[in-house]
């Protein structure tokens, strides 16, 4: 799939919603990142990444979203602007679900799911859990192995990795 279709697939997930982007924009300093890469059951070891995240509301077309930015420091001038690919949508609570699938016919098929939320746990520090699930499948021809077949599997796929980050409001 290409990029814009990826960016399509994802803004057809938008719905609105009650929560206030601007409530939750702001730099935050990064003060817990793990990564577990076997498994969803537990968080894992400490990963690397950004110190900060600039969190800013964001539209495309009509579609508001939250925009997640990494940065090297609170300085706005280190972030990477994602934008749209490191966003969140107003979804019963800030989510990104993004479905991927390669393959299919002579070639083995192997389908993704990715599901992010962010949520403020406490006034002033957010959360992020992102998990990708996958799975592999050789009986699906080209046509049968698509993002609609991953998203229809999605959660009760195998789950491969699990992603958290917690930050603090700093500005």
């Amino acid at each position: 799939m290409s990029k814009l279709g990826i960016i399509f697939a994802i803004v057809a997930l938008a719905a609105c919603g009650g929560s206030d982007a601007d409530d939750l924009a702001g730099i935050y300093q990064v003060t817990s990142h793990t990564l577990n890469q076997d498994s969803c059951d537990r968080e894992g070891a400490a990963a690397d990444g950004g110190s900060h995240l600039r969190i800013r509301p964001d539209s495309f077309f009509t579609e508001e979203f939250l925009a997640v930015d990494e940065c090297e420091s609170a300085d706005t001038s280190t972030c990477n602007d994602d934008g749209l690919l490191g966003g969140f949508f107003d979804v019963n609570g800030w989510t990104l679900e993004v479905s991927t699938a390669s393959g299919g016919g002579s070639l083995t098929c192997y389908l993704g799911y990715t599901l992010e939320t962010l949520e403020e746990t406490e006034s002033g520090v957010i959360r992020i859990e992102k998990r990708r699930y996958g799975d592999t499948d050789d009986n699906l021809s080209a046509a049968q192995c698509s993002t609609d077949e991953a998203g229809s599997r999605g959660t009760d796929m195998m789950c491969e990795q699990f992603e958290v980050i917690v930050a603090m409001l700093i500005e």
